[in-house]
């Protein structure tokens, strides 16, 4: 099969990245809870790319940041 990328699959793609990228699923660290921070990293041999998220009330993730660190050659 084929892969084909269209302007529905780009118009799908900039939806998720929408929707992931603001409230409700995206919030701020609330530095007055008591609630956890964590961070979650991932690497592969190009980046290191990271989550920085907070638990809820219900003791759900959200998180507050994402975010990747390229690597270079050496650290590759």
């Amino acid at each position: 099969m084929d892969f084909l990328w269209t302007e529905r699959q780009q118009e799908a793609f900039d939806t998720m990245k929408q929707v992931i990228t603001t409230a409700p699923v995206l919030r701020p660290i609330d530095y007055k809870s008591d609630k956890p921070v964590i961070l979650s990293v991932d690497s592969s041999q190009i980046a290191v790319r990271f989550i920085l998220s907070q638990l809820d009330e219900n003791d759900r993730r959200h998180p507050a940041r994402y975010g990747s660190l390229p690597m270079n050659e050496r650290e590759s």
